[in-house]
């Protein structure tokens, strides 16, 4: 999430814009959340079973994430345009990581130049046996703003989609998995045309290939059990829970059915609890990931998060450190997202 919480001019611009959606958001909101009771964490009602665990060995995913985002947080840094070289630290990371070296993956970069840098989007493909054609995006993005060494912000995402990229590797699905690094979801970059998963939304959409769904894995690694630790924008606050102990679907209306599928997939998981949203748009925090260059090209696409700046008080500032993040709940939440793609992967008639 990439965009300091709203000043005050801002919400009043966004209330007069907006007013005319106002009662309508009421509405959608209690639609989308009518299968369970507001408030409340939902821990398996999948309208189909998820496929059985077929994972090759089991791993210590606490040690895994700990150690992924101790390096991008500790050693490498502050990860920017503005640090470049520790930006390239982070490229170099992804490769080495996701690599035939260690995870075995064949890696693809998609490199673009803007003012005089060159820029990387790491993608590490895992081809499917049934349904080739049909691709299933996972990704975070790894670059930070120049003054946090940006563990939650996105350490965490990227430690979960190295790890998962672990958990999946050699082993293939019924549909095509793509574990993806984007750069520059940061600003000056956020949703502009340089903003790193645009750039690949972009060209996934000029040759024509079909994304049945998009994750972004989103400051996942921040939780708290104290009360009124959890914040949301007006008026969803009487909707959900004010602890922050779990982790959010988001997605937009149009992306209602795939939000309902990951949402009960995680929950069956019983890994972590997990809440949902398909929210307008122009709701604050809700496209304020990667998954929003997917909207914008037509792919169905959903933020996984524990919210950021509506829950982690360190959200863009230097106390974003690899110290401040749950490491059991991190795992958790792997795990459930783990669930996830295996259902979405596996289930033969999506129906989105």
């Amino acid at each position: 999430m990439k965009l300091s919480p709203p000043s005050s001019a801002t919400i009043i611009r966004i209330c007069l814009v907006g007013l005319p959606v106002g009662l309508l958001l009421l509405g959608v909101v209690s639609m989308i959340l009518a299968p369970h009771r507001p408030g409340h964490s939902e821990q398996g009602r999948a309208e189909a079973k998820p496929p059985q665990q077929v994972m090759k060995r089991d791993l210590d995913l606490r040690a895994i994430v700990q150690r992924h985002v101790n390096t991008l947080a500790n050693e490498i840094g502050p990860r920017s345009y503005q640090q470049f070289p520790s930006l390239e630290s982070a490229r170099f990371y992804l490769l080495s990581t996701l690599g035939q070296s260690n995870l075995g993956y064949p890696v693809r970069e998609q490199r673009y130049s803007v003012k005089e840098q060159t820029f990387s989007n790491v993608e590490a493909e895992l081809p499917g046996k049934r349904w080739p054609k049909e691709i299933i995006v996972v990704g975070a993005h790894y670059d930070s703003i120049a003054t946090t060494p940006g563990a939650d912000d996105n350490g965490s995402g990227v430690a979960s989609l190295l790890a998962l990229a672990e958990i999946f590797a050699g082993n293939a699905q019924g549909r095509t998995i793509r574990f993806v690094a984007f750069a520059n979801e940061e600003p000056p970059w956020f949703q502009t045309p340089d903003m790193g998963s645009l750039r690949y939304a972009n060209e996934l959409r000029a040759k024509g290939e079909n994304v049945v769904a998009m994750l972004a894995l989103e400051s996942m690694g921040y939780f708290s059990d104290e009360p009124g630790s959890q914040r949301y924008p007006a008026p969803l606050a009487q909707l959900y829970p004010n602890t922050g102990n779990f982790l959010a679907v988001v997605g937009s209306p149009k992306s209602a059915r795939l939000v309902d599928f990951v949402h009960a997939a995680m929950g069956y998981s019983g890994a972590i609890p997990v809440e949902k949203g398909a929210l307008p748009p122009q709701t604050p925090g809700v496209g304020w990931s990667d998954h929003w260059a997917f909207w914008e090209n037509g792919y169905p696409a959903v933020m996984l998060t524990g919210t950021a700046p509506f829950r982690n008080p360190n959200y863009h500032q230097p106390t974003d450190t690899a110290a401040t993040l749950d490491y059991d709940r991190l795992a958790g939440a792997t795990t459930a997202v783990r669930q996830a793609i295996e259902a979405l992967a596996n289930t033969p008639k999506l129906g989105w």
